[in-house]
C-alpha cells in the first residue's frame, strides 16, 4: 500500500523529448481537428505536457486566434498541427511562423508517388527552371522550385516510387516552402495527382540543424 506522503506525488521522468520540448512530462497532445482546440493544447501544456493546436481545415487568422488564446492560458510551450491538404495550408503555416509557435527553420518529407510519375520527376531535373507562384500576405510570389531543389532523386519499390526532399520553414520575411506547391508543379507534368501521393513529414530541423524528429 503506498503510504499517504506517496499519494498525489507524479515523479518527473526526464527523457529525450522533455529535454527537446522543455516539458517536465513525455507526454504530447496529438492535434485531433476540431478537438485540440486553444484550450485543450494549452492546458496540457500548462500541466507540463505538450499541446498541439489542430488547424484542421481551419482558416489562418482562426489558427491565430487560437495561438493568441492559448498564450494567455499558458507560457509553456506549444505547437500547432498544420493539415498539408487543406486549402489554407501556406497560410496557415506563414501565421505559425510569424507568431513564432516554434523554432523551426526546414523540415524534410518523403514523397511516395505511383512508378507513372518518373517522367514528370525526369522532366522537373531536365528543366532549366521550375516556376510556381506562392501566396502570401502582401499577394503573390513568383518562386524558382529549382533553387530550393535543384534535383529529385527517386527510387523505385514495386509499382512506386520514392523520394526525399528538404524544404525551408521560414518565419517573417523568410521563406517557408509548402511541398504542396512541388507537388502541383509535378502534377503538371503528368505526375499523379495529389491524392495518390501521401506526403509524409519525417523530420524537422532548426536553425542551428538540430533534429527535432
Amino acid at each position: 500500500m503506498p503510504q499517504n506522503s506517496d499519494i498525489g506525488r507524479v515523479e518527473i521522468m526526464e527523457t529525450r523529448v522533455t529535454r527537446l520540448l522543455g516539458i517536465k512530462y513525455p507526454i504530447i497532445q496529438g492535434g485531433m481537428a476540431w478537438v485540440a482546440n486553444a484550450e485543450l493544447a494549452a492546458n496540457v501544456s500548462k500541466a507540463g505536457g505538450f499541446g498541439f493546436i489542430g488547424a484542421a481545415n481551419a482558416p489562418a487568422e482562426w489558427v491565430r486566434g487560437e495561438i493568441e488564446k492559448a498564450r494567455q492560458i499558458t507560457d509553456k510551450p506549444f505547437g500547432v498541427n498544420v493539415m498539408l491538404l487543406s486549402e489554407h495550408a501556406d497560410e496557415v503555416a506563414q501565421v505559425v511562423a510569424e507568431e513564432k509557435v516554434s523554432a523551426i527553420a526546414a523540415a524534410v518529407y518523403e514523397v511516395p508517388m505511383p512508378l507513372s510519375s518518373a517522367p514528370a520527376l525526369e522532366a522537373y531535373n531536365a528543366a532549366p527552371a521550375a516556376e510556381v507562384t506562392k501566396k502570401t500576405k502582401r499577394g503573390q510570389k513568383a518562386l524558382d522550385l529549382k533553387a530550393y531543389l535543384p534535383r529529385l532523386d527517386w527510387q523505385a519499390e514495386g509499382e512506386q516510387l520514392h523520394f526525399t526532399v528538404q524544404l525551408p520553414c521560414g518565419s517573417g520575411e523568410a521563406l517557408n516552402l509548402n511541398p504542396a506547391l512541388l507537388m502541383q508543379y509535378l502534377q503538371g507534368l503528368g505526375g499523379a495527382p495529389a491524392w495518390q501521393c501521401q506526403v509524409l513529414r519525417t523530420h524537422l530541423y532548426d536553425q542551428t540543424g538540430r533534429d527535432f524528429a
